[in-house]
């Protein structure tokens, strides 16, 4: 695997896991498209998986948050396939698990996983 592989994956699966960046991300996104955060939670999940690639990374484990976010001031359909879209072309990896909203309320709730790679000794 060259560097420059490397350096892609790392661009997609941080090093680290930093949950001050990853909510710093999250909000950014949020309030680039005018909408207000109500609630957000960060906790680690039990899953993970080993990587198969080259030499340099066949000790890293995938570690993986699981992120609800709560978020008002959608109140376009336009605006909620911008959200979404500004989530899929993040440099950094998101699943979106699930997104639930009530009738009538501007407020909805995204879960997503997002991953990071750690070293195992």
């Amino acid at each position: 695997m060259s560097q420059e592989e490397i350096r892609k994956i790392e661009q997609l699966l941080p090093p680290v896991s930093n949950k001050a960046e990853l909510f710093t991300l999250l909000e950014s996104m949020t309030h680039n498209r005018g909408l207000n955060i109500h609630t957000i939670s960060i906790v680690p999940s039990e899953s993970f998986a080993r990587l198969s690639a080259g030499a340099e990374m066949k000790n890293a484990t995938i570690g993986v948050w699981d992120v609800t976010l709560v978020v008002s001031g959608v109140q376009s359909y336009e605006l909620y396939k911008q959200f979404l879209s500004d989530i899929e072309q993040n440099l950094r990896f998101y699943d979106l698990v699930s997104v639930s909203y009530a009738p009538g309320s501007d407020q909805q709730t995204f879960n997503l996983k997002t991953y990071y790679k750690k070293t195992t000794p």
